[in-house]
Order: structure tokens, then sequence, then C-alpha cells
């Protein structure tokens, strides 16, 4: 594994850590939102004035459930991916208990 000047290769190095080191990630972090959660978060997407598209949804529930854990959390993705539209949308709703004002007006 050791290269020239004692340098250990990285191909080399992930194809025999890998995968101990993918086990301890997830075992240290455990996902927190994943297929149950998506049917269980109580979180009604259809709600939202702007119909979230792709995975939007996800990182909405996602998020919203993040924020009933903690106090805050930050969005990041590439530009246009809709990260105001995900983190409006999750702070407001009744799943994150982050804001008691959200509501779909009825006319």
């Amino acid at each position: 594994m050791l290269g020239a000047a004692g340098r250990v290769n990285l191909a080399d190095f992930l194809d025999r850590f890998g995968p101990a080191i993918a086990k301890a990630v997830i075992r240290t972090y455990p996902p927190l939102y994943d297929a149950e959660a998506r049917r269980t978060c109580g979180f009604d997407v259809q709600q939202i004035l702007r119909r979230p598209i792709g995975a939007q949804a996800d990182a909405i529930r996602a998020t919203a459930l993040l924020l009933q854990q903690h106090s805050g959390t930050i969005a990041v993705g590439e530009m246009g991916v809709g990260k105001t539209l995900v983190a409006a949308a999750a702070a407001t709703s009744p799943a994150s208990g982050a804001c008691s004002c959200w509501s779909r007006p009825t006319s």
C-alpha cells in the first residue's frame, strides 16, 4: 500500500479500508430520514402553495424532521435546486415545530 516516498495510494487505501469506514460512519451517524420517515413524518407537501419537484419534497420532510430535534440546520446545494423553497417550507411546517403560523390561506 505504501508507494514512493512512503506515501499511501488513495485508491488502494479505499479498496482496503472503505467498507470498514462506511460501516463506522453509518453506525456513528445513522440516517434521520428514510422511507419509513417519509410515510410517518406527518408533513403533507400538498399543502405547500408551490409544488416541490423531484427530491425537494424529501428534502423538505427531512429538514422539518431535523428542525424537530435541533434549533437550526443548513441547506446546501447547487444554485437553482430549491434551497430557499426547502428551507422556507420546512421551517414553517407544523412538522418542524419551528413556527406555529403555518397554514394554507383559504378564500
